[in-house]
């Protein structure tokens, strides 16, 4: 009988435990033990978050309808992923954000970050790095983007790509573009540019030396995460990381 008594202590333990975890998420993101990180596979300086994340898969090249002949990006050395990833940040906490206009995770993820970088503008600072996985409508979306920031819309057309429920495709992107006031040949002739391909290509070169296969993908500093992770969580890493790190600088 105690046999049974103590079994059944020890489920109801596993049942409780497992119960906290599924019916208050929140309070075990903010207050329960964090996920291990390691440095195993990461470039020198940076570690991994192993977490339970969600994350949308994608294998395709994001330099896909950029020209005749896709290819594979330069790979990035130690300094110039230093350059791609915190040139400019002034000194705070970088959030490099690695997205895709395909991605559900994506619009969930780049919510809470653009909260916490605007609640938190003195320390941080949000930067996304366009990373088209999901087919040629990411594609679209991606160059859409950068070449309206050549424009000073990338904010605006990040936010309605990201809110529009219909297939990304040329002639979308040109509506968002004409609803926001760009000039429309200007960005048919950036989305095909050398200053969108480059930026794309650098994406996908920092992205690589992260392994990455899927999005949404985060650095928070220099602590890597793979998929979507609850907004305490989020808040609480970079809490962490403000509190061990050196300036996110590049000699």
């Amino acid at each position: 009988m105690s046999g049974r008594r103590a079994f059944l202590a020890l489920a109801g333990l596993g049942l409780a435990y497992w119960g906290a975890r599924s019916v208050v998420p929140s309070a075990w993101a903010r207050y329960g033990p964090l996920p291990d990180v390691t440095s195993a596979g990461m470039p020198d300086g940076f570690q991994k978050l192993e977490s339970e994340a969600q994350l949308s898969g994608g294998f395709a090249n994001p330099l896909i309808g950029l020209g005749e002949t896709p290819s594979k990006p330069q790979p990035l050395d130690d300094a110039a992923l230093c350059q791609a990833l915190f040139a400019g940040s002034d000194g705070r906490l970088t959030l490099s954000y690695f997205t895709d206009y395909n991605c559900p995770y994506c619009r969930v993820l780049g919510r809470d970050l653009k909260t916490l970088a605007t609640q938190r503008s003195q320390e941080m600072v949000l930067r996304y790095h366009e990373l088209p996985l999901l087919g040629p409508g990411s594609v679209i979306g991606a160059k859409a983007a950068l070449a309206a920031r050549k424009q000073g819309q990338y904010d605006q057309m990040h936010r309605l790509l990201n809110t529009g429920v219909v297939r990304i495709n040329q002639a979308y992107v040109e509506k968002i573009g004409q609803e926001i006031g760009l000039d429309l040949g200007k960005l048919r002739a950036d989305m095909e540019g050398p200053s969108v391909t480059r930026s794309l290509a650098t994406s996908q070169a920092a992205a690589e030396r992260f392994a990455v296969i899927g999005t949404p993908f985060l650095l928070i500093g220099r602590t890597a995460v793979y998929g979507r992770i609850k907004p305490e969580l989020l808040d609480r890493l970079a809490s962490l990381e403000l509190a061990r790190r050196a300036p996110d600088t590049c000699a």
